[in-house]
């Protein structure tokens, strides 16, 4: 099983959300179940995260179609790609050779909380931030760089 998200509680723990309880289920009461108890980085940070994640993907244009090599190709959009393809873009990434040897993949850093530390995450946060105004506002409706932040800003608070 993978691992659920708990709250501290007055008389111990409760599920952090419907979708961890809905995973618990299928123990029946009275079965003895064990848990790694830990502290993850700082949620609402998270959360923040991803609403400039969602705020700059909701603003970024893909050309519907693309020629390679003289064929057209349909272009999607799709919301994890764009996560991925920001968190290269900010350099976070490992690489990694195909398997002819011929390419070299970038492969993005996961933001597991397992995976990245709390400065890590602060880290990448301020330079996907800087990403999407140099690649996607720097020229988005004549925007400076303070009205960026500002809408970005108030976003992340009513979006």
């Amino acid at each position: 099983m993978k691992d659920v998200a708990l709250i501290r509680v007055a008389t111990g723990y409760a599920f952090a959300t419907e979708h961890d309880q809905e995973r618990c289920k299928s123990h029946k009461i009275g079965d003895h179940c064990l848990a790694d108890i830990k502290k993850p980085r700082n949620m609402k940070f998270h959360g923040k995260a991803f609403k400039m994640l969602q705020f700059a993907y909701e603003h970024y244009e893909v050309p519907e179609n693309i020629k390679v090599d003289g064929v057209e190709i349909a272009v999607g959009r799709d919301f994890d790609t764009f996560r991925k393809m920001s968190t290269v873009e900010a350099g976070y990434y490992s690489t990694a050779a195909s398997l002819d040897g011929l390419y070299i993949n970038l492969v993005p850093d996961s933001l597991s909380f397992e995976k990245m530390s709390e400065e890590q995450f602060e880290n990448w946060y301020k330079a996907v931030r800087d990403v999407f105004w140099k690649q996607i506002f720097g020229s988005y409706a004549g925007w400076s760089e303070q009205e960026y932040l500002d809408k970005m800003a108030q976003f992340m608070e009513f979006g």
